[in-house]
């Protein structure tokens, strides 16, 4: 079968996005309140400024690198630390919900399924997928539960499903997770630029105060290795 799709679509979906614009690479865990924010102001940051910016997520599972999956009380005291910077993606914030996921395969997996259909309309479901576990809390520990985002991204559920049941999804995730760069890196989120330096969590560093560890913040620490990313040259390995 060929498909075909007129060049308006074709821009839309953002299937030339890595033909046209380098690739900024970011390792992550969905159950990291860190990635949250570090993916938040990414794309904030991107549309704000009108950059010309792939961004492309690898899985890097705290369940693995510490193995265990890590449980929403344990992660509140940090929800508590960053919702000072970004009050906004924490309001509705709620450990004790019971909609905390077990684990993040099946999100990593959902991921890799919606870019499949275009960068563009994975960074706008991968956002909503962290929004369902930090900002407004539901359920998204199944297929059927993630129709909600899946629907509010404008994905197409069919060929969406399809991914996650045939295992390509999950085989995409798990190629995505053994990069060359897999090895370097130490924490997460890391930022891989298109010249290959890396670094976590920019933009934020942790530091003890008076009343125990504060964030000391430069958000445009973060704007700048962005734009400094969009000038970069093309990569065109990243689809």
């Amino acid at each position: 079968m060929v498909l075909h799709l007129e060049q308006d679509e074709i821009i839309k979906r953002g299937l030339f996005m890595a033909a046209s614009a380098p690739t900024l690479h970011i390792w992550h865990d969905y159950v990291c309140p860190f990635s949250y924010v570090a993916a938040t102001r990414v794309q904030r940051l991107k549309n704000a400024d009108g950059l010309n910016l792939d961004v492309r997520f690898h899985p890097w599972p705290l369940e693995v690198s510490n193995g265990v999956q890590p449980a929403a009380e344990e992660e509140d005291r940090w929800v508590r630390l960053l919702r000072v910077i970004e009050p906004a993606a924490f309001v509705g914030w709620n450990p004790s919900s019971g909609l905390w996921p077990a684990g993040s395969r099946l999100l990593f997996a959902a991921y890799e399924a919606a870019r499949a259909q275009g960068s563009a309309v994975a960074e706008r479901f991968d956002l909503l997928l962290r929004q369902a576990i930090f900002q407004q809390p539901r359920p998204i520990d199944s297929i059927e539960a993630l129709s909600g985002p899946v629907a509010a991204a404008g994905l197409d559920i069919a060929a969406f499903r399809a991914m996650l049941e045939d295992g390509s999804a999950g085989r995409a995730a798990e190629a995505a997770g053994t990069t060359a760069d897999s090895g370097r890196i130490r924490g997460i989120p890391t930022l891989v630029l298109p010249d290959g330096s890396m670094e976590l969590n920019p933009g934020m560093k942790m530091e003890r105060g008076g009343e125990g560890r504060v964030i000391r913040d430069d958000v445009e620490a973060l704007r700048d290795m962005l734009r400094h990313a969009a000038a970069a040259t093309a990569d065109t390995t990243t689809v």
